[in-house]
């Protein structure tokens, strides 16, 4: 099955404005007969957010507290978000994200799935192929673990499940006509240290403002979890406040 492209409007081209679509015009994800098969999930990625202030920790204070090497990378990279508005049948309060980074290495387009964790969710996910059209670079089904504050403001570990897949390319070439995308009018950039072992930290300039992420993707363990716990207490300790905000919510709402 093979879909033709279009380019791709922006929302001001469209007349309006607005936040990310959430999970209420979700897309329906057509079967790609070249696409790649199942994925399953056995990775997670471990993450906390804050905003950084003459208070909270900067990224040279969060350096030091990392396991890394000495010669740890630094890219930067520009993200732009997409509506998606086609609707379809997910597990339920999942959200459907479009987005298009770049980067010195090129352009790249991700569709994603994001809701909460459930061995239903998950048995469903593990069928899905990739929408998009393009060189397929990966499909990936992980759980994201996010420390933030719950209803009663204490800081803990939140766990979703998610499904992505990235083809080389713009939006503009690889989004289909039936997503229906709309590129929002704003875009985010963020410099990422990859600084071992499976550890990265990442410098946000969002449409919201600076924000600092930690991030740690590795395969589940209990001792894995501890692990990035501790690098919890230690921010917490420095006064970092974590956001409940995703990163998709903080870029791709672009009311100033």
């Amino acid at each position: 099955m093979i879909w033709s492209c279009v380019s791709i409007p922006t929302e001001e081209e469209h007349g309006y404005r607005g936040s990310f679509v959430s999970g209420r015009y979700l897309v329906f994800v057509v079967m790609i007969l070249s696409g790649a098969g199942p994925a399953h999930a056995t990775d997670v990625e471990y993450a906390v957010r804050w905003t950084p202030s003459l208070a909270a920790p900067t990224a040279v204070d969060v350096l030091p507290l990392l396991p890394h090497s000495i010669d740890f990378t630094v890219h930067r990279f520009e993200v732009r978000y997409l509506s998606l508005g086609l609707a379809t049948h997910y597990p339920a309060g999942f959200d459907v994200i479009g987005r298009e980074r770049s980067s010195d290495k090129g352009v790249e387009s991700t569709f994603k799935i994001r809701g909460p964790d459930s061995k239903a969710a998950a048995r469903a996910l593990e069928d899905l192929h990739c929408p998009l059209v393009g060189p397929q670079e990966q499909i990936k089904l992980e759980w994201d673990v996010v420390w933030a504050p719950d209803k009663d403001g204490a800081v803990l570990p939140q766990r979703y499940l998610s499904w992505s897949c990235t083809v080389d390319g713009p939006a503009a070439k690889t989004f289909p006509a039936p997503l229906h995308a709309v590129a929002m009018p704003c875009t985010s950039t963020f410099l990422r240290r990859n600084v071992g072992r499976g550890w990265k930290l990442e410098e946000w300039t969002t449409p919201k403002g600076a924000v600092i992420e930690v991030s740690y993707s590795v395969t589940e363990g209990a001792e894995t979890q501890a692990e990035f716990q501790k690098i919890v207490d230690r921010l917490l300790t420095l006064n970092a406040v974590p956001l409940a905000m995703s990163k998709t919510l903080l870029s791709s709402d672009c009311k100033k």
